[in-house]
């Protein structure tokens, strides 16, 4: 229930943005209107900008009855493997989307003892919007899913929605998505008779989904009639269709047997219930067996009726086509031989259950594609195979025949094919990998694994050309789940790759031969000898033009170059070296990665992640602002909202983590800045509209609003307040609250100087100069300082403040943070004498050397010691009467002598300065880093997250003041 909580807090933002622009989202609940279409449009497109985030292109059926058309010209969108956790959390994500539409029963849904309390917790959308939202975020398998667990009526409303929307989708997904409709009607009329909920009458509702399943059979026939006149393959694609149509009857009649196991984990989640009263459902209906039992015989008919009705589109013409057309799914045969294996299986499926009855005209039909005999019996054996190939009767053919048959073969048959090999085309070798893949899966001793490689290896060698295209081809089919790595070496093909100096063609082969054998190592160990400065063998750059094609080969989302790429950098913890960008820029020049795909899938990535290494974010820094505003390489297709995201959310973690030099937070929020400034004002990519989704959905700093759109010192202070106000308040009288945390938020006041102290020690040089100058010059009055002068002893005090807090906590801030301060106040001192007149110019240097020596009892503590009362000596021998310009001069040049080039004297066992509670200027300092700390945890929360961060508040508490 957390994520759900939390994703509904998520969307609640995103739904109030949304109405705030377009109006009350019920109200869209069709295109009646060119207007009202157009901002149907508008609102679909703002929730993809947040909701793919969560959950997108979710896959539930991706077993081979459901994978339509999948060869490469237009294959479904991406279908993926999704482990069960990501299903489980996008179908959370899903539910709170459901509970949240205008359906009409959704008054009844508030009565669900376990979910009613979701419904309404955000604005609502309206039915329409729901189904377009989640075809768009390509989550259907999810939705079709629900429908067999959630009330009748819900799922009778929610296919006539589905039925409509239909024809906005592509053929080829609108095809699969009826085969899913289908199917899972089927399967849950096959359930009704145990119990349904339905506030609507039961027969009416049965009725009007018998109607919907009629439908659904009708619109498949017409999406494939449409689709099948426009393809540029319709012979391969009505081969394809009527495989899936053999096989999806099948998997219907078989769900008469067996559980819906695949979705077990998603039913407790999907059965939504109008309430329990008494200890009963409410609406809760149970439909006679019977009844129900005559209506699956009735689809049992249709179905029976829709497989004659593809099988008879099939004239003797097409049928011969097929012959010489290769299966999308089995290379090695054809289309025609494919079909007719559906056929014989479909067939010896009918004879032993004899649950689905089909009519004479049919089975004929059926008959036809097996012909009189089994399939089985009108084949030679081996031998026979081996004997015509020998005797020279039908070569080409009988060898074909004996290649389609490689799961049989033995040694004996690879010895065979070694002396004919001359009768091997191109493509048959890529059988004999196959071979070899298939048994190894098999084979359990070492020594049968090896004796077979050898024979197979003999046979590849002896290849004139075409090796490389036969490892290629392996590759592509079995990158993911290759069983020939057990005869990979990874020493012995770092020694090769260490003896070469150039690939001739008997090197080239060895290269080949382990790229075969593991395919996942060996490519990622010529990507990281290439970044490595160490090993720059350049055989990736040398011999781009047969290497590039292993790195193209798509792996479900990616290329392998990108896979590579991505486990190496984003998984490994890998320290960069100063090789990486001449590699990546090399990978740019040579086209192998796009400027989109290397901002995507890897830099945007990378900073989103858990992990982030000092030396790696120099380089990715500096790369990404020489990609996007040097070079201009990037294009529209690169996911700019995103980035802007991942450096704003970068620069909030930088602001918070005390292990990063303060001078090299200071480079990259500078880098971050430059990148930011031309994303969102420079360059024009970013709207103001983006502005305003960056600061509602990433929890940005209030010292970061100013680097996603203008904001001056004042409204940083006021965003400190909304936001830390709040919590304080709430804390301190929520009686639910921790006794502990009470407690420590009761001890002290929040006041505006907290929030600047707190700014102070959390910016950067820059920062802080701006920051002081407009609180002096700018904003005095408002904090009511009643002149300049004042409003820069003011400044002063804090940034003194901020200072002792730093010398006693020292171990808990960033290196040179002492230092920054110092170097900063110098800079804003100098500032301030030159703007003002000469008559303040006294005032601002007492001022500077008060500062500076009502923090020497702190650094006296410290390992500064010695070195900062040389530095103070220095300072007050400075002749104050030279050139202003000259006196801050030597000021800056002394600190930099004293505190940043010489060594600290003092031993590092008294590096903490320790106060006792005596001194009633060493309690204010405490009560100072308690409002510090307790402003640096209210900055984490979130704007509508507050309530799940209180536990992390009070063990931040505790962990910093166990004494509380």
């Amino acid at each position: 229930m957390d994520l759900s909580h939390d994703f509904c807090h998520i969307i609640r933002a995103l739904f109030k943005y949304v109405e705030r622009s377009y109006g009350y989202l019920p109200y869209y609940a069709d295109r009646t209107t060119e207007e009202i279409s157009r901002t149907i449009d508008k609102i679909i497109d703002t929730f993809l900008q947040v909701i793919p985030r969560y959950m997108f292109n979710v896959k539930i059926f991706t077993d081979a009855n459901f994978k339509i058309f999948t060869d490469a010209s237009i294959q479904v969108a991406n279908i993926q493997e999704y482990n069960d956790i990501v299903i489980m959390r996008s179908a959370i994500y899903y539910q709170c989307l459901l509970l949240n539409t205008n359906f009409s029963t959704q008054h009844l849904i508030k009565e669900d003892p376990i979910y009613g309390v979701i419904v309404e917790t955000c604005p609502t959308l309206s039915s329409y919007l729901f189904i377009q939202l989640i075809l768009n975020i390509r989550c259907e398998d999810i939705l079709v899913v629900s429908l067999v667990h959630i009330p009748l009526d819900l799922c009778v409303e929610i296919l006539d929605l589905i039925i409509t929307s239909i024809n906005d989708l592509e053929a080829s997904e609108a095809i699969r998505l009826i085969f899913l409709l289908i199917y899972n009607v089927y399967y849950k009329c096959l359930q009704l008779h145990l119990g349904t909920i339905s506030e609507q009458d039961v027969g009416e509702c049965i009725h009007k989904l018998t109607e919907q399943f009629y439908t659904l059979l009708n619109l498949l026939i017409v999406k494939f009639d449409s689709f099948y006149t426009l393809s540029t393959t319709k012979f391969l694609h009505l081969g394809i269709f009527t495989k899936i149509t053999l096989r999806f009857i099948k998997k219907c009649m078989h769900s008469k047997i067996e559980d819906f196991s695949m979705h077990r984990d998603l039913k407790p989640l999907f059965r939504i219930t109008y309430g329990i009263c008494n200890g009963q459902w409410n609406y809760h209906h149970i439909i006679p067996a019977d009844k129900m039992r005559s209506i699956i015989i009735q689809f049992d008919q249709q179905l029976a009726n829709l497989l004659q009705n593809v099988l008879e589109r099939v004239d003797h013409f097409k049928f011969m086509i097929w012959a010489n057309i290769m299966d999308n799914e089995n290379v090695i045969i054809s289309v025609q031989r494919a079909v007719i294996i559906e056929c014989h299986y479909f067939m010896k499926f009918i004879k032993q259950n004899n649950f689905f009855e089909i009519n004479d005209h049919l089975f004929h039909c059926l008959q036809q594609f097996v012909g009189p005999r089994k399939t089985e019996q009108s084949l030679l054996t081996l031998e026979e195979i081996c004997r015509d190939i020998t005797e020279g009767r039908m070569q080409q053919d009988a060898m074909r025949e004996l290649l389609k048959r490689y799961k049989k073969w033995d040694l004996s048959i690879l010895d065979f094919i070694n002396k004919k090999i001359e009768l091997l085309k191109l493509q048959d070798f890529t059988t004999i990998v196959e071979y070899l893949h298939y048994k190894f899966a098999y084979l359990h001793t070492k020594a049968d694994k090896y004796r077979l490689y050898i024979s197979v290896l003999k046979i590849l060698l002896r290849q004139s050309y075409g090796m490389n295209h036969t490892v290629l081809l392996y590759v592509s089919r079995h990158f993911d789940d290759n069983n020939l790595a057990f005869l990979y070496d990874e020493e012995c093909f770092s020694r090769f790759l260490n003896s070469i100096h150039d690939l001739n063609n008997f090197s080239c082969r060895i290269l080949l031969i382990f790229i075969l054998l593991n395919p996942k190592d060996a490519l990622r160990m010529l990507i990281v000898r290439e970044i490595d400065c160490e090993f720059q063998s350049n055989v990736l750059f040398q011999h781009m033009r047969w290497l590039l094609p292993y790195y193209s080969v798509r792996i479900k989302h990616y290329n392998i170059l990108i896979y590579v790429l991505k486990d190496v950098l984003l998984h490994g913890r890998w320290i960069w070296r100063p090789h990486f960008r001449i590699f990546m820029d090399n990978l740019l020049f040579y086209k192998m990665i796009t400027a989109d795909d290397l901002m995507n899938e890897l830099y945007i990535p990378y900073l989103i992640g858990d992990y982030i290494d000092q030396y790696n974010l120099d380089i990715l820094l500096l790369h990404i602002q020489n990609v996007l505003i040097q070079r201009k390489l990037c294009t529209p297709k690169t996911k700019y909202l995103l980035l802007s995201m991942a450096l704003v959310r970068t620069l909030s973690l930088l602001r918070r983590n005390m292990t990063f030099s303060n001078i090299a937070v200071h480079k990259w929020i500078q880098l971050i800045t430059d990148i930011l400034q031309y994303l969102l004002h420079t360059s024009n990519i970013l709207t103001t509209q983006h502005q305003e989704w960056l600061l509602l959905f990433i929890n940005v700093e209030p010292l970061d609003i100013q680097k996603v759109q203008l904001a001056d010192t004042m409204e940083i202070v006021n965003e400190y307040e909304e936001r830390c106000y709040t919590v304080h308040q709430r804390l301190r009288t929520n009686p639910r609250c921790h006794p502990k945390l009470r407690n420590f938020v009761q001890s002290f006041n929040l006041k505006r100087e907290d929030f600047i102290r707190h700014m102070i020690l959390s910016c950067v040089e820059k920062e802080y100069h701006t920051f002081a100058f407009e609180l002096t010059f700018m904003f005095c009055e408002y904090f009511g300082w009643p002149s300049q002068i004042m409003a820069y002893e003011t400044v002063m005090r804090i940034t003194a403040e901020a200072i002792l807090i730093v010398l006693t906590y020292i171990e808990r801030f960033p290196e040179h943070k002492f230092f920054m301060l110092l170097i900063s106040i110098m800079e804003f001192c100098q500032t301030t004498a030159t703007i003002m007149t000469t008559d303040h110019y006294v005032a601002i240097r007492r001022i500077l050397l008060q500062t500076l020596s009502s923090i020497s009892h702190a650094v006296d503590k410290t390992v500064y010691s010695t070195m900062y009362s040389y530095l103070l000596q220095r300072i007050e021998n400075v002749n104050p009467y030279v050139q202003l310009t000259h006196y801050f001069f030597e000021l800056k040049k002394w600190l930099f002598v004293y505190l940043y080039g010489c060594r600290p004297i003092m031993s590092m066992e008294n590096r903490i300065y320790k106060y006792s509670n005596d001194n009633l200027s060493e309690k204010n300092i405490i009560m100072m880093y308690k409002t510090y700390i307790f402003i640096h945890e209210c900055l984490k929360i979130c704007h509508f997250e507050s309530h799940c961060y209180f536990d992390q508040i009070l063990h931040t508490i505790s962990k910093t003041f166990p004494e509380n």
